[in-house]
């Protein structure tokens, strides 16, 4: 026979504002409310060991944004990062708002969150953060908490530090970045070699054949032509080269300097030279190459009778240099067409991948590089790049 709990008689009083079922006992009831009771105590348990060891910040709060619970996690992410004050622990964060615990910045765009989350009803999912300049970053989901009645109570919060993924992810953006520059690139050297070369060579082999049937060292000397063009073809693909295969980091270079520099090379008894401003920019030994080019595009095809090289700084932590010649300009059609690989224009064309060339070596750098006209004439091209910072310099 079971045995029946023996009950005083405020615990009946008690026990009576339980609705039960007619055909339940006290002590049934008694039983049903201990393993309820037991249940909870399991549930809090686990609870407590998830949020004393999950790894990432997860956080609870009413409606007036106070926090009600915060697992080890939230303590100690936000001491290294967000804290106005090191040392917190967990309950010393409880019924503290994040306009008490954190910066200022932070804490206007959680409190912002936070409003919405409550008004709204809405779930807030994987949010980004970023958080200079230790430059972590964090995902943040919050969701509203209801009570029995479908009334949001607070929220809770789970941040997950994504620093890790971050970087992964940009490297691999670098990486299929640079796969597909080589894959480019490669492409483009295997159409010179098989195109642009095999056609100077085919232009040798016919003088030399002309040669032998008519003997006339004309046809001798018009062989100087294809084989100039095809050294000059070489080295500009020993300069893509270098593109393909440069991994050095950028450094500060004198825009001026390099520019001094380059017009005393290609120094011209017919063309007038000035130079306007300076700056210090993020780059390499290319960037010779690319001052070359374009001044000596100016010079060879425009017939210009003056070049001004003009350096100022932008808006945008950049510096931007100006080759401004006062020549025959460019037509629209041609400018659509300038940094496209192979593109010869004019009589005195090159090998056409000058340019192209410039283009990469100035994309290698993050910066840009554009064509206008020079009103009322001649041509204007703009390279912008990104300043060094004082500590670089």
């Amino acid at each position: 026979m079971k045995k029946r709990i023996q009950l005083d008689n405020k615990t009946l009083e008690i026990l009576s504002a339980f609705k039960k079922h007619p055909q339940q006992s006290y002590d049934e009831v008694i039983s049903i409310l201990i393993s309820d009771l037991n249940d909870t105590l399991t549930n809090n348990v686990l609870f407590n060991a998830l949020m004393d060891h999950l790894p990432a910040s997860v956080y609870f709060k009413d409606r007036e944004g106070r926090h009600l619970k915060v697992c080890k996690a939230t303590q100690k992410d936000y001491n290294e990062i967000y804290c106005k004050r090191f040392g917190l622990e967990p309950q010393d964060m409880i019924g503290k708002t994040d306009e008490e615990l954190y910066k200022p910045e932070l804490a206007e765009r959680t409190f912002k969150d936070d409003l919405y989350v409550i008004e709204s009803k809405n779930v807030i999912i994987n949010r980004e953060e970023h958080t200079p300049p230790d430059g972590r970053y964090f995902s943040t989901t919050k969701a509203p908490i209801f009570n029995k009645k479908g009334y949001v109570t607070g929220l809770v919060g789970i941040t997950y530090d994504i620093t890790a993924l971050k970087v992964t992810e940009q490297e691999l953006k670098e990486s299929t970045k640079a796969l597909r520059n080589l894959s480019e690139s490669l492409m483009i050297i295997n159409t010179i070699l098989r195109h642009d070369i095999l056609n100077y060579l085919t232009q040798v082999i016919g003088f030399l054949d002309l040669y032998k049937v008519e003997r006339d060292e004309f046809y001798l000397e018009r062989v100087y032509t294809p084989v100039q063009r095809a050294i000059s073809l070489i080295n500009k693909l020993g300069e893509l080269e270098k593109l393909i295969i440069q991994k050095e980091p950028l450094k500060p270079y004198n825009l001026r300097e390099i520019s001094e520099t380059v017009l005393k090379n290609l120094l011209s008894p017919t063309v007038k030279f000035n130079i306007v401003g300076e700056g210090i920019v993020l780059a390499d030994q290319a960037l010779y190459s690319v001052v070359e080019n374009l001044v000596g595009n100016a010079i060879i095809h425009a017939h210009t009778e003056s070049i001004e090289l003009i350096i100022s700084e932008t808006e945008d932590e950049y510096y931007e240099l100006k080759i401004i010649d006062y020549g025959i300009g460019i037509t629209d059609q041609i400018k659509k067409k300038l940094f496209q690989p192979g593109q010869k224009f004019g009589k005195k064309g090159g090998t056409g991948y000058g340019l192209y060339i410039v283009k990469k070596i100035i994309q290698r750098y993050e910066g840009e590089v554009k064509v206008e006209d020079n009103l009322p004439r001649g041509t204007i091209f703009s390279v912008k790049l990104k300043k060094a910072n004082p500590i670089q310099s």
